[in-house]
């Protein structure tokens, strides 16, 4: 799976009724490696569609919302087990499918036992040649088939197909996890700055209530003085009435 196939993509989240829309596309490219989420909470159904193929899945409850998808893609065979779709969610490994049969056959085990080793290495053979790696089944000729059922009578139960999770519904499932993180990331942003800005805006509230209360200090101040200067004023003529007053006596007393 390529690890860098996202690396350029950006997200856009939307929240429509009871459907939640999730769009993880490349910032360069509109189409290429894009995937489209759509789930409905109310059937609890999500459809993947876009250029890596198409899926759905479905879930026998209510009360889900797309970030308890996304926590349920993180358990990868349980994700992949809810997919009903029409391209491969899984690819068989020849290499893989060869250790599992030599593991399943005992025949790297010391013990012996029947059939012999060298026909368990024909057996093992003979399985990989049938194998279909399209399809992940087995074409037995009825030969082999004794055989298997001499070997392990529960044969059809346990014998090993090579199957693993294919890239495309590992990429569907981390899609999901980077587009909603990419989300969250931007939401976090959002509240980030908007606390920063109500902070500031906290800041200069209350630096103009010092402003104001500074300036209603100097100004209760200055109407002090200017009331005492006016008591002072109002003294000064008092006073100097009183000195004409006493002028005027004395010069009416030398008349006399």
């Amino acid at each position: 799976m390529n690890k860098d196939i996202f690396k350029n993509h950006i997200a856009f989240y939307h929240h429509y009724g009871p459907y939640e829309f999730l769009i993880w596309k490349s910032k360069d490219y509109e189409l290429k490696d894009r995937i489209d989420y759509v789930f409905n909470r109310m059937t609890s159904t999500l459809s993947i569609s876009g250029d890596l193929g198409s899926a759905v899945l479905s879930w026998n409850t209510t009360g889900n919302t797309l970030d308890n998808i996304v926590d349920y893609s993180k358990s990868l065979s349980y994700f992949v087990g809810k997919m009903e779709t029409s391209d491969d969610k899984y690819e068989y490994d020849s290499d893989a499918l060869e250790k599992e049969l030599s593991d399943y056959l005992g025949l790297n085990d010391e013990e012996e036992y029947s059939p012999s080793l060298e026909d368990r290495q024909e057996m093992k053979q003979d399985l990989i040649e049938c194998f279909d790696e399209f399809t992940g089944e087995y074409n037995l000729d009825s030969d082999l088939r004794d055989k298997l059922t001499d070997f392990d009578p529960d044969w059809w139960e346990g014998i090993p197909d090579g199957r693993r999770i294919s890239d495309r519904a590992k990429l569907w499932a981390v899609g999901l996890q980077q587009a909603m993180a990419q989300i969250k990331q931007h939401e976090n942003n959002v509240r980030t700055f908007a606390d920063t800005q109500l902070a500031d805006m906290y800041s200069l509230i209350c630096d103009l209530s010092v402003s104001a209360d500074l300036y209603k200090t100097k100004t209760e101040k200055a109407f002090q003085a200017v009331r005492a200067l006016n008591v002072a004023i109002h003294d000064v003529g008092d006073n100097f009435e009183r000195l004409n007053e006493i002028v005027e006596d004395d010069q009416n007393k030398g008349i006399d």
